[in-house]
């Protein structure tokens, strides 16, 4: 029996959602398989995606692999798979599957595929991806630049991520902290906290990242200043404290060495002169 009705394609969908293991998902499967509405993109798409959500990529595979015409919901899920999966070279693999079969990708397909490059450190293939962005019109997309500024700054391209940064007509906080970041990496802490300082809405996520930079480099006084400006604070931010104060106390330790050893210095100079009078 075939289901026209799309109410109940829908509720298979929130179904498959729902599933909490692998075998609940697969039992649908085998459902939509019995009655022929394994080709709907629709429901391929939320099972892709289930599958993925339970680490299962072989399942993912096998249903992609007889689907006759998979549209680009189905190619993004696949991809978005194999990103979960830790197989960034496989959604990179996907995605020129995809253009090859005339497929045009969607906005959303660009985030994944632009986590698979800076997975694999790979800037020329990054960059090319960048341009088919141009290409397809999604240049201003937000979740677009946020992924291109987050995978030129991890590789150290401070030029390239400050432009798409500069470029956006908004941001959000994740963007706003891998700039952070992209500068703090750099050694650059005066760009990080000038940014930082521009943000009008800071996240608790950015306050950390901007004071476990100072922490890194030493500047105590600069990250304690920050962290007691703070309204909220996890872990991580308490974390970052725990170091701030070993910091303290690493410095008060050498502070009372390196005082003991002046006055050493002095003992050893006057027991010399003593020695040379005699």
């Amino acid at each position: 029996m075939q289901w026209p009705a799309r109410f109940i394609v829908r509720h298979i969908a929130d179904q498959l959602r729902s599933c909490s293991s692998l075998k609940e998902v697969e039992s649908w499967y085998a459902l939509l398989l019995k009655n022929g509405t394994a080709q709907d993109c629709f429901l391929m798409n939320q099972y892709i995606t289930s599958c993925s959500d339970l680490h299962s990529i072989d399942s993912a595979l096998f249903a992609f692999a007889r689907m006759e015409n998979p549209n680009v919901f189905v190619y993004n899920a696949m991809i978005g798979a194999f990103v979960n999966y830790f197989r960034p070279l496989d959604g990179l693999w996907y995605y020129v599957l995809m253009l090859r079969n005339g497929v045009r990708p969607s906005s959303y397909t660009f985030p994944a595929v632009i986590k698979s490059c800076k997975v694999l450190s790979v800037v020329g293939v990054g960059t090319s991806v960048h341009g088919q962005v141009f290409k397809s019109g999604f240049s201003l997309h937000v979740h677009v630049q946020t992924a291109l500024v987050d995978f030129y700054s991890s590789l150290a391209r401070i030029v390239e991520s400050r432009k798409v940064f500069d470029e956006m007509p908004e941001r959000d906080g994740f963007a706003w902290s891998a700039m952070i970041s992209a500068h703090a990496r750099a050694g650059d802490l005066d760009s990080a906290r000038r940014v930082f300082d521009e943000m009008p809405e800071k996240n608790t996520a950015t306050w950390n990242t901007l004071i476990h930079s100072y922490v890194e480099a030493g500047d105590v006084e600069s990250a304690e200043e920050l962290f007691c400006r703070m309204v909220k604070r996890d872990v991580i931010s308490f974390v970052e404290a725990e170091d701030l104060r070993s910091d303290a106390v690493l410095g008060d330790i050498l502070s009372v060495f390196v005082s003991w050893l002046l006055k050493l210095k002095k003992y050893i100079i006057l027991a010399i002169r003593v020695y040379k009078r005699r």
